[in-house]
């Protein structure tokens, strides 16, 4: 059975941070067109392309063939609508890269290969096919092209003969415009440092003007960015002219943040600004002329407003996980809906909202007592721990189209589909695989757009929600058979 995805986030995140058959879907190592950027999927010979997902109201379609047609593009990690195409960046083999950083951290119960019948590891983590990817749509003539393929040219220690991927994964995605009023796409890169260790060469932050061609950004050895201990970076956010990045300190996500004025420049143009000693960050979002950020640790949350940068400062705003028990350990998601920041956690799946006198609410949790104050919390919904389903351990991204606020889930109930007995093997358990996606026009009352990964119980998590003039795309996470994107074409709204 599968249960390390998340269920052992903890203790993987005090490692890293003290450290830190062949399926038929699998493209062959030898792909002739590995490394090579133009590879065109044309969508609409795609068999099921414009099949309605099942179980859902919506009016969703398949937006892409599953995977891009490599069942180990898991995750559309990064996503992002810029100069009218959709922009995608992938992680390889979510499943086999987690459980290959547990061994070689050696964590309790850590096992490679992966044990999950519909998940598929070469036998050796040292030959994981790890090229991460980035793929753009153009809505006009309805294609997908690679546009990039991360270099598999990094010699693995101990592994004689053998290359690792320069970019395991592609898990930010932002566009800035620099001081010339040049406008270029940024996207954060994940390392193998989580499972091959810190001698491997840094993550890197890719640049692209035309979104076409993408080089790194300087990372010189002797410079901050070329000295980081960070295994990836994460939530790359534009806040008063100027780039913020968490710089991950393992394979969870969380780290402290780093900032540039001028991004392009990289090397000792980005330093870091959260103090030493502060827990680390895990999101960020600019929210009524100030940045805050969500703490990614495995403390109780707490969400911080930089009040100023002269020198830089930070004031909670919610702490102690928000009174939660057990506790939320993690922001993982935010988003402004209806001049009001939103809140997502993980651990347990919760969302709050915070208003523009940071005064805050739950939105969306078990009832709890305030305990210096004894003032009972519940929730404006009436809607429990994640949507009352206790298997939603996440509440993994937001984003609002047409005026309406999308949440979804990472759903571990799909981990728990094989496992014997109550209530696993009951219809009523099965039948609610796959992540969860709710819609609300006003932040109180929800309707669910679907709870079953839209028909696809091996799709257990919304990673990304890009509202376009196309309509709302919804980026799938499935480390069983490859990534999935879903459209909800202009109109087909909730």
């Amino acid at each position: 059975m599968k249960r390390q995805f998340m269920m052992g986030i903890v203790a993987l995140t005090l490692v890293l941070i003290s450290a830190q058959p062949a399926g038929s879907q699998a493209r062959a190592a030898t792909d002739p067109s590995a490394g090579k950027a133009g590879r065109l999927i044309d969508r609409s010979p795609f068999a099921g392309s414009q099949a309605r997902a099942a179980t859902d109201p919506s009016g969703a379609i398949v937006a892409a063939p599953q995977g891009f047609g490599d069942r180990q593009n898991s995750t559309p990690w990064a996503m992002t609508w810029w100069k009218g195409q959709l922009y995608v960046g992938t992680d390889r083999a979510m499943a086999c890269v987690q459980d290959a950083t547990q061994v070689y951290y050696k964590l309790p119960g850590a096992v490679y290969p992966d044990p999950d019948p519909d998940i598929y590891c070469t036998p050796s983590p040292d030959d994981l096919p790890l090229q991460a990817e980035i793929w753009r749509w153009t809505p006009g003539p309805n294609t997908w092209e690679r546009v990039f393929q991360s270099p598999n040219d990094v010699p693995i220690p101990n592994a004689p003969g053998k290359f690792v991927a320069r970019d395991v994964g592609f898990r930010t995605i932002t566009a800035f415009t620099e001081a010339d009023g040049t406008e270029a796409l940024y996207i954060g890169g994940l390392s193998s440092r989580s499972f091959h260790g810190k001698k491997m060469p840094p993550p890197r932050i890719l640049r692209s003007t035309d979104g076409q061609t993408w080089n790194p950004i300087p990372q010189d050895s002797g410079t901050f960015l070329g000295n980081t201990f960070a295994v990836g970076f994460r939530s790359l956010t534009v806040y008063n002219g100027q780039m913020y990045v968490v710089a991950s300190n393992g394979l969870t996500g969380q780290g402290p943040v780093y900032v540039a004025s001028n991004p392009a420049g990289g090397d000792n143009n980005f330093r870091q600004i959260t103090p030493v000693g502060m827990p680390s960050i895990y999101e960020m979002a600019s929210f009524n002329g100030f940045l805050y950020l969500g703490q990614g640790d495995v403390t109780p949350f707490t969400v911080w407003k930089m009040t100023n940068t002269k020198p830089y400062t930070f004031t909670p705003v919610i702490s102690n996980g928000a009174y939660q028990n057990p506790a939320d350990t993690t922001v993982v998601s935010m988003q402004v809906f209806n001049n009001m920041l939103y809140i997502g956690t993980a651990g347990v799946a919760d969302v709050y909202r915070i208003h523009t006198n940071d005064s805050w609410d739950l939105v969306v949790g078990n009832s709890r007592t305030n305990p210096s104050n004894s003032q009972l919390l519940t929730s404006v919904s009436g809607l429990g721990d994640g949507f009352n389903w206790s298997w939603n351990k996440h509440i993994w991204r937001m984003s609002v189209y047409n005026n309406q606020l999308y949440v979804g889930t990472f759903d571990t109930s799909t981990q728990f589909r094989n496992d014997p007995g109550n209530p696993y093997q009951q219809p009523s358990f099965q039948a609610q695989l796959g992540f969860d996606l709710y819609s609300t026009a006003d932040g109180v009352h929800y309707l669910p757009v679907t709870t079953t990964g839209f028909g696809d119980k091996f799709s257990f998590g919304v990673r990304n929600i890009v509202a376009t003039p196309n309509g709302l795309f919804i980026g799938g996470a499935n480390p069983y058979y490859g990534l999935q994107i879903w459209q909800i074409p202009a109109g087909g709204t909730q």
